[in-house]
């Protein structure tokens, strides 16, 4: 599984990113043994905070955001990790903790400020 933990800020401090981190994976591997998974994750906090397209000639912002990878293994038993289950089913628990998580660290919520434009360019981080 990969996820993107992103933010709308331009600065999250560091303390904040291990802090979120760690409070995403006892949320989401609440029902498991440490024994039982693997977890990693890694903030990418761009150096370049903006950048223009080449092919839109549009500004690009380049905001913090953490990468999570979990693999579908139990390491214990060897069946399917499924962290979230049916996710569509489970998505008002991964909206609440993104919500509690904003109010906490005091960080813009999503459904607060939409995202309007879509890009498909990839950049390197």
């Amino acid at each position: 599984m990969h996820i993107t933990l992103s933010f709308k800020e331009d600065h999250v401090d560091e303390d904040t990113l291990k802090a979120i981190t760690k409070e995403f994976k006892d949320f989401a591997m609440m029902a498991y043994l440490d024994e039982e998974l693997s977890f990693y994750a890694e903030a990418h906090l761009p150096k370049i905070k903006t950048y223009i397209d080449k092919s839109t000639g549009e500004t690009v912002k380049r905001k913090p955001h953490i990468h999570v990878i979990i693999p579908e293994k139990n390491l214990a038993s060897g069946k399917r990790l499924e962290p979230f289950g049916l996710v569509r089913k489970n998505e008002h628990f991964i909206d609440a903790f993104q919500e509690i998580t904003n109010e906490k660290y005091q960080l813009a919520s999503p459904k607060h400020h939409v995202l309007t434009a879509f890009t498909t360019t990839i950049s390197s981080h």
